[in-house]
């Protein structure tokens, strides 16, 4: 049996729904503004996915199925350049090539939701 869990942070808060569906994480994504929305977590069992950012400045993306390898969402880019978003409640400077858009940001989590499994059709580097 698979439980999955939706989180995401409001505020200083942190809100978790039990059998999330795609609209849920959608929706909780699409909020993210980089001020009071700054982190949305889809657990699987012991494997998670989280978005992390503003819907409108930019976002990253990773999942793990052990809490050892951390596969992120990659895109094409200067591979030099960095862009500031905060996450987790926390600003940093993030590689230009981890920074994505919300459409692949929620195929990511949807993908993870429903199939447990990375995007296939996004591209993706183990950390």
């Amino acid at each position: 049996m698979t439980t999955n869990i939706l989180t995401w942070d409001e505020g200083y808060d942190e809100r978790e729904l039990h059998s999330p569906t795609p609209d849920d994480v959608t929706g909780r994504i699409a909020a993210l503004d980089g001020v009071d929305h700054t982190l949305v977590t889809v657990y699987r069992n012991d494997a998670h996915l989280a978005v992390g950012g503003s819907a409108n400045e930019g976002l990253v993306v990773y999942c793990t199925f052990d809490s050892e390898v951390f596969w992120q969402v990659v895109v094409d880019g200067d591979p030099g350049a960095s862009v500031t978003l905060v996450a987790g409640g926390q600003a940093g400077a993030y590689p230009a090539t981890h920074v994505t858009t919300l459409g692949d940001a929620i195929t990511a989590a949807v993908d993870f939701l429903e199939r447990g499994e990375r995007a296939p059709g996004l591209h993706w580097d183990a950390q």
